[in-house]
């Protein structure tokens, strides 16, 4: 294979290793190499924190200085790179490669200890869904043994970037969280409880660290402290934010309290195995439980548990700038991916998640499989609406109106073509893409209409509409376009027929969606959504939400409309069956635009 591919030996040089699950280091056959001074320490720990992906000139230059960056950052950063290539090079062959906009770090996925952490912890979560508690628990074992402190200790990183640190940090109390679990579902309750105390002396809000604790003070025995433990973070969180603990806390120390049956050690665990089972006992008790038939005490055990711990998928926390990715079935946050300035829009096709950076100027590329950023292509402008045809990538530019169409080939290279002027339109009133069959259109606000763009028109012609157009989407049949000074939504046939209704609906109505038999109307004026039947063209259900709804996607497979609140930071869940808000979801930013695909809600983050 290397014969074939002699670049990549040398640019995959598996005998380096880096390291940042502690002070950042880079190793070489097992001796450390000098990484330079701390702003190229700095550059490394940008570059290492989004491995293979284009990291633009000005995000590094703004992770490294921030707003003390001096009049010559640019030639700085030149010089650091420099460097770093120099530090890094092995075979006469840098790791750090020059890719529009700014430079990207080529190594093997392998070679970054917060890699092999991901992957081992994925696994893990995969073998506790399996009911194969034993075999989890040790790879969450290893997992967490690649730790050797904070993430990048010592680095001087600006605050652009922390974000991401930040990151890894919650992945590693989530992992924590989750041994921990799989060592009570083991019956080594004794083993946890200094654990425990030590993680609650440090995340003393954390409600599923306290449930274990309780939990294993029970199991040992020790009732009392275990009260003791609930009353002490009772007053913690009142004290601290006002707040009563949840509802599953609660019940937790009711069943406490009672003596509940389901707090017991699961069936064919004793306690005698409990308090410290030689290599041997637990060599055969792992056998029986996953190799024997036994699962059933794992999952009667995990029953008992949900009163304590949030799911262990669901224990990811949202960020800043990124893509939040939610199971479409649990409503969980699986994942937080960075990805650069002030996310406008998202767009999803089978393979990819496309997100429009309005800060900065930028569009990224994530994949849907693996859940990364894979490229971070520079446009310019304030990128906002976007839509894809084939293969072609549609962006509009808030500032200008502009339409730029973005192709992206098979190795990667851009080409991008941009419409040769401005369209008119009233100040603040964005335009819309939308993708309807192989033919794209894009609103205009004066005079309101519907205008094909010229590569993908065909014999499509301008269609005039009665009210200004500031939302849109479309379905097989119909494009619907909503109107906030007008309070409507229209209907326009895509097979020839023009406007066939015009829909009356509740005040500033902000966005639409279809899927699951209806058309949805997001009014803001009400903090309504309506449901539309387009057989008829009638608003035929208006569903109060808690808060303004302000986006809006739908997943039919799941029977389920997703609901954004860029006011109060939330995500609810709302059956289409019956119209009854079955999950609220805190996301603490912004969330500004929702895409479904590939079994996951895909939530685009502003900290704004």
């Amino acid at each position: 294979m290397w014969g074939l591919y002699p670049r990549l030996r040398k640019r995959y040089n598996h005998r380096v290793e880096f390291r940042i699950l502690g002070p950042l280091q880079v190793l070489d056959g097992g001796s450390e190499l000098e990484l330079g001074s701390p702003k190229e320490r700095a550059l490394l720990a940008v570059l290492l924190l989004q491995p293979g992906v284009a990291v633009g000139r000005e995000r590094l230059i703004d992770a490294v200085w921030g707003e003390s960056r001096p009049p010559s950052a640019a030639k700085a950063l030149n010089v650091h790179v420099s460097h770093l290539r120099k530090a890094l090079a092995r075979d006469g062959d840098p790791v750090i490669a020059t890719r529009p906009p700014g430079y990207v770090l080529e190594i093997d996925p392998e070679q970054l200890d917060a890699t092999r952490f991901e992957r081992l912890v994925a696994e893990a979560r995969e073998q506790i869904a399996s009911n194969r508690v034993p075999v989890a628990r040790n790879l969450l074992h290893d997992a967490l043994e690649l730790w050797r402190g904070r993430a990048l200790d010592g680095v001087d990183l600006e605050a652009s970037v922390r974000h991401e640190v930040s990151r890894l940090e919650e992945l590693r109390l989530g992992a924590e969280m989750d041994r921990i679990d799989c060592e009570l579902a083991l019956g080594q309750h004794e083993r946890v409880i200094g654990d425990l105390e030590s993680l609650l002396a440090e995340y003393p809000l954390r409600e599923r660290l306290c449930g274990q604790y309780m939990l294993a003070l029970y199991r040992a025995g020790r009732q009392a402290e275990a009260l003791q433990a609930y009353r002490d973070a009772r007053r913690v969180l009142v004290d601290t934010l006002g707040l009563e603990p949840s509802e599953p806390l609660q019940r937790l120390e009711r069943a406490i309290l009672n003596h509940d049956p389901a707090l017991e050690l699961p069936a064919g665990i004793s306690h005698r195995q409990a308090r410290g089972p030689s290599t041997e006992q637990r060599w055969t008790r792992s056998r029986r439980l996953v190799l024997a038939g036994s699962a059933a005490a794992v999952i009667a055990l995990v029953a008992a548990l949900a009163i304590v711990a949030i799911p262990s998928r669901g224990s990811v926390r949202t960020v800043p700038n990124s893509v939040a990715v939610l199971s479409a079935k649990a409503g969980t946050v699986n994942r937080s991916i960075a990805v650069d300035q002030r996310p406008a829009s998202i767009v999803a096709t089978s393979d990819d998640i496309w997100v429009a950076n309005r800060a900065s100027g930028t569009l990224s590329k994530i994949d849907s499989r693996t859940m990364r950023v894979v490229q971070t292509i520079a446009l310019g402008g304030f990128p906002s609406s976007l839509a894809v045809i084939d293969h072609t990538v549609w962006v509009t530019d808030a500032g200008t109106d502009q339409v730029a169409a973005v192709h992206v080939g098979d190795g990667g290279g851009v080409s991008i073509q941009r419409s040769a002027r401005p369209r008119p339109s009233l100040q603040g009133i964005g335009a819309v893409l939308i993708a309807a069959g192989q033919t794209l259109w894009t609103t205009r606000s004066w005079p309101p209409s519907l205008v094909p763009v010229e590569r993908s028109a065909g014999k499509a012609r301008e269609i005039s509409l009665p009210d200004i157009p500031t939302a849109a989407t479309a379905d097989r049949n119909y494009m619907w376009i909503v109107s906030a000074p007008g309070a409507t939504v229209s209907a326009i046939n895509l097979h020839g027929g023009g406007l066939v209704a015009h829909i009356r609906v509740g005040p500033t109505p902000v966005a639409v969606a279809v899927g699951a038999g209806a058309t949805w109307v997001a009014t803001e004026g009400d903090d309504s959504v309506e449901r539309i039947d387009p057989s008829v063209f009638k608003v035929t259900a208006k569903i109060r939400v808690p808060t303004t709804p302000t986006a809006l996607a739908a997943d039919p497979v799941n029977h389920a409309l997703w609901i954004a609140s860029s006011e109060s930071g939330t995500l609810y869940r709302l059956d289409t069956r019956s119209d009854l808000v079955t999950k609220t979801i805190h996301i603490g930013y912004k969330p500004v635009a929702l895409a479904v695909a590939s079994g996951h809600i895909w939530l685009a983050v502003d900290p704004r």
